[in-house]
């Protein structure tokens, strides 16, 4: 099964197994969000990131999606040169995939691959005079990481390394789809561990 297919069937097999309790979590939990902010970017919360797992046979594949904010402390197009390293230095994080999860040494898994990608939702609608625009963009990092286990049915927990890495990141909204069933879960920088 090749990557783009592999993670288009995670993204629909998750729609389809779930009802969506994150983003319905994830749009109503933060008060302090504008309400033009909430009704644009629904799930687009500040401090929270949502990682998506599904494991079909030997195939582990997760997906994560998170602001900006929380990996790079700032959503805007980078505008020197130190932003674009830090964006630059968080793909290269990303892309570690193997760093940032650990999984059951028991199951065997080797990452097989990984990408992550950065994009910008422009907002164009609130402009003043001449070229001065409010800040008012968004911007959502997403990674993806596909893992070939030997065991899967050894594959018993995760452990999510991310908050270590972004502190910016408060909370994970994970959905998951095993052959043990669907479920969801929250972690946090003191509960980084995804009993599988």
């Amino acid at each position: 099964m090749n990557g783009k297919f592999f993670f288009s069937a995670l993204a629909i097999g998750i729609t389809i197994a779930l009802i969506n309790p994150v983003h319905a979590a994830a749009r109503s939990h933060d008060d302090q969000q504008s309400h033009d902010d909430q009704q644009s970017h629904g799930a687009h919360v500040h401090g929270v990131a949502e990682l998506y797992l599904i494991l079909d046979g030997n195939e582990l594949a997760l997906e994560m999606i998170s602001p900006a904010a929380n990996l790079v402390g700032f959503e805007h197009r980078p505008r020197n040169e130190e932003q674009r390293q830090a964006i630059s230095q968080a793909l290269e994080i990303l892309q570690a995939g193997e760093n940032l999860l650990q999984l059951s040494a028991a199951a065997r898994c080797r990452l097989v691959k990984a990408e992550a990608e950065i994009s910008h939702e422009d907002n164009q609608d609130h402009k003043h005079d001449h070229d001065h625009k409010h800040d008012l963009d968004h911007a959502d990092f997403s990674a993806h990481w596909q893992f070939h286990c030997e065991q899967p049915e050894r594959l018993n927990r995760l452990e999510v390394r991310i908050f270590g890495y972004f502190p910016g990141t408060e909370r994970i909204k994970v959905q998951a789809v095993t052959p043990k069933g669907q479920f969801g879960a929250e972690l946090t920088p003191s509960a980084v561990r995804l009993d599988l």
